[in-house]
């Protein structure tokens, strides 16, 4: 602050002890002073002359761009988001005693957490996030009793999760994404009884996924993604009933698929891929009928895919490549109508391609390469109009090519290398004008290579060698 603010709140504080005010009218006097000290302090630490909307010190704060006063004339939000900070934050900002919200997000700033923000009883939005701030997260600031969004993400903050905010049992948001957090998930966040949104990815996280968070009632999203996380899925998750996106894929992750995951009948999403799960898929996640997206990719899976998957009416995208799936793909997985990406690919799985993938009138891509399967392709897939690629290489399919799969206008990949098809290449195929790749290589086929073909203008590559 310039001299002549700080002279002339010196002059009000002398004239009201001068007439005898009240204690309150000395102390809101000498808070107002404080805050103003207080932004003076992060506007030099943050390069100032530079932001976007920079200050006119010479003006009073009330004029200041992102400063809001309370009745008293302190400081109560202080929102400097986007704004081209660069610098660190002062640690004078914890004498912002009034302060409710301190937006600081999307900046420049470095340097760490000042643990005395903790001092801010009154805060209830803490949001640091998308800058390159370091060090570890301040355990003060489990004291913000009153805190309701504490957003960090996408920093360089390093360390534990502090057990401490634990006691934050007013908090709704938490996002400590996009960081280097090491250690384990603190148990004590199951105290977070109003929490909505849990938001841990892309951290360095370590041990189990502690139970206690199947005790946070409110709890909407749950993403614990891209961490080094074992153990076992805690079976208390089933117990959120108004979760809505569980998020638990490129772990460690070990044991079997909780059966109790099938209570959750408000999830959405529900993602667990590239862990080493083991075990069956639970036929109760076939009761998930508000299911969009299930991910379980990448694991140690055995066993049949059940057939009540089929009554996930809601279901876009199914992914259970990779895992040692058996037995036959149920025909049930025809009645998912909403359904645009199957992807069975690299299991076990033996007998026929039902015919009833023919009524999944929006699917874009159907992925069933790397199995066993046996028998004919079915005509019916020549109803996929939306299919833009189908691939079926790595099988043991017999019979001809289908012609109608000439009808798939949108096509632009279809693989059926590796199998046992004999039979001519229909000149039907001709008509898929969007094609760029034709995979036929190692097969049985017969004929004459129609020329047709050459009349396909986006062909780039067609092969029947390998």
């Amino acid at each position: 602050m310039n001299l002549i603010n700080i002279f002339f709140f010196q002059l009000l504080f002398s004239f009201f002890n001068s007439h005898n005010s009240p204690d309150v009218t000395t102390t809101v006097v000498s808070s107002r002073v404080t805050d103003s000290l207080a932004l003076v302090d992060l506007y030099n630490a943050t390069n100032g002359p530079n932001w976007i909307n920079t200050w006119n010190l010479n003006q009073p704060m009330d004029t200041w761009y992102g400063v809001t006063l309370n009745g008293s004339g302190c400081v109560s939000f202080l929102t400097l988001n986007n704004n081209r900070l660069s610098g660190t934050i002062p640690s004078s900002l914890g004498n912002l005693s009034n302060l409710l919200s301190l937006l600081l997000g999307n900046n420049q700033l470095a340097g760490t957490v000042p643990s005395t923000l903790g001092n801010i009883t009154a805060l209830q939005k803490l949001h640091l996030y998308n800058n390159q701030l370091t060090g570890t997260i301040p355990t003060e600031l489990g004291s913000l009793s009153q805190l309701v969004e504490l957003v960090l993400y996408n920093n360089e903050l390093t360390g534990v999760i502090p057990t401490s905010l634990g006691n934050l049992d007013s908090l709704t948001y938490l996002g400590l994404f996009d960081n280097q957090l090491t250690g384990s998930i603190p148990a004590s966040l199951g105290n977070m009884d109003k929490l909505q949104y849990l938001y841990l990815y892309s951290n360095q996280l370590t041990g189990a996924i502690p139970s206690e968070l199947g005790d946070i009632q409110p709890l909407l999203e749950l993403r614990s993604q891209f961490n080094q996380l074992s153990g076992s899925i805690p079976a208390s998750l089933g117990n959120l009933p108004n979760l809505y996106l569980l998020y638990l894929s490129n772990n460690q992750l070990t044991g079997t698929i909780p059966s109790e995951l099938g209570n959750l009948s408000q999830l959405v999403e529900l993602v667990l891929g590239s862990n080493q799960l083991t075990g069956t898929i639970p036929p109760v996640l076939g009761n998930l009928d508000s299911l969009t997206y299930l991910g379980l990719y990448n694991n140690q899976l055995t066993g049949t895919i059940p057939s009540e998957l089929g009554n996930m009416d809601k279901l876009r995208f199914l992914y259970l490549y990779q895992n040692q799936l058996s037995g036959t793909i149920p025909s049930e997985l025809g009645n998912i109508l909403p359904l645009e990406l199957l992807y069975l690919y690299n299991n076990q799985l033996s007998g026929s391609i039902p015919t009833s993938l023919g009524d999944l009138s929006n699917l874009t891509e159907l992925r069933l390469d790397d199995n066993q399967l046996t028998g004919t392709i079915p005509a019916e897939l020549g109803n996929l109009s939306k299919l833009i690629q189908l691939i079926l290489g790595i099988n043991q399919l017999t019979g001809t090519i289908p012609s109608s799969l000439g009808n798939l206008d949108s096509l632009t990949f279809l693989s059926l290398y590796s199998n046992q098809l004999t039979g001519s290449i229909p000149a039907s195929l001709a008509n898929m004008d969007k094609l760029r790749f034709l995979y036929l290589f190692n097969n049985q086929l017969s004929g004459t290579i129609p020329s047709e073909l050459g009349d396909i203008p986006t062909l780039e590559l067609f092969t029947l060698l390998q």
